[in-house]
């Protein structure tokens, strides 16, 4: 059975596709942020710094296996059309 016999497939693949985006997005929306505070003393400067919820490899890593996932869906979607 294909997608044409059956449109709820298709749906299934284009909502998979969306909670991916939504799932990168999240990622890149919330950061986490840290602070190193030094007291006055010592002269140094106080920093701060943020970054995406799963860290930068974290990142890097879901925006590689979300790309070849969504790849997957858009095939899937696309197949009968062929």
């Amino acid at each position: 059975m294909n997608a044409e016999e059956n449109p709820r497939a298709r749906v299934s693949w284009a909502l998979l596709c969306g909670l991916i985006i939504m799932l990168n997005a999240l990622n890149y929306a919330l950061q986490s942020g840290r602070c190193t505070d030094y007291i006055p003393e010592s002269e140094a400067t106080s920093t701060c710094s943020m970054e995406p919820a799963l860290g930068w490899p974290g990142s890097v890593l879901l925006a590689i296996v979300s790309t070849v996932v969504i790849g997957y869906c858009i095939n899937r979607m696309l197949r009968p059309s062929r």
